[in-house]
């Protein structure tokens, strides 16, 4: 059973995650002043949500650590990996649709 993470118990690292978790959510991607077509339910969702969720995915990841397993804990950064790249897909290409200038 591991109890710290790179050194730090793993509680801190949780709570740090959930914190970065809570200013995600709070101060989000607006739409582009450019943009001339509203963004999609999928757009809005994944801008809006999946970064904040990559963020409590991370904060979970070493609590599962300490109180279930490894393969708990692989299996919930991976799901924080992967919501991650589709919020950056979803963001970029919508930064390249409408660049700002």
């Amino acid at each position: 059973m591991n109890t710290t993470l790179m050194g730090i118990p793993v509680e801190i690292v949780a709570m740090i995650c959930f914190a970065v978790a809570a200013a995600y959510a709070t101060f989000w991607p607006r739409p582009p002043r450019t943009a001339t077509e509203e963004r999609t339910p999928w757009q809005q969702l994944v801008l809006r949500w999946f970064h904040p969720l990559t963020w409590v995915w991370l904060g979970l990841a070493p609590l599962a650590l300490k109180y279930i397993n490894i393969a708990a804990a692989q299996f919930l950064g991976l799901l924080g990996l992967a919501t991650y790249l589709i919020f950056m897909f979803v963001f970029v290409r919508e930064r390249m649709r409408y660049p700002q200038g």
